[in-house]
């Protein structure tokens, strides 16, 4: 696998928006990345299959989307530790505010960490990392 493009939503609940506008323009602009999303309330075998997906990546997108500075982090904590304990120069974007993912992703050098309050400049982020990469 060589370019993933993970998307976690962390919300309150399950309820979750499925067909998110961001991961229809992934896969059209870059359409041989492997895609998936998840919430910080996915099912165990999901949350599994992202960091295995994470790990065996060359290349690892991942975008957080939160409302909530301090939203817990749920079963997204597993992917986040995967993320850190590779110290691969992942890009790692997230919209919104979150206190947590901001000290632990901000603390890593390796880890090319960007945060804004709507998706427009990630995308920019996002654009010019795959283009570069792929």
């Amino acid at each position: 696998m060589a370019t993933a493009f993970l998307f976690i939503q962390l919300a309150e609940s399950a309820s979750f928006m499925y067909q998110q506008p961001l991961l229809n323009w992934v896969k059209a602009h870059w359409p041989q990345t492997d895609i998936i999303d998840i919430d910080s309330q996915s099912d165990d075998s999901l949350v599994s299959y992202v960091v295995r997906l994470a790990k065996e990546s060359e290349q690892l997108v991942v975008y957080f989307r939160t409302s909530f500075p301090n939203m817990a982090l749920g079963k997204a904590f597993r992917v986040v530790e995967e993320i850190i304990g590779e110290r691969k120069p992942n890009l790692i974007l997230l919209e919104g505010t979150h206190r947590q993912l901001s000290g632990i992703f901000g603390a890593r050098e390796y880890l090319n960490f960007v945060q804004a309050t709507t998706e427009e400049p990630l995308k920019a982020e996002l654009e010019k990392f795959l283009n570069l990469s792929i």
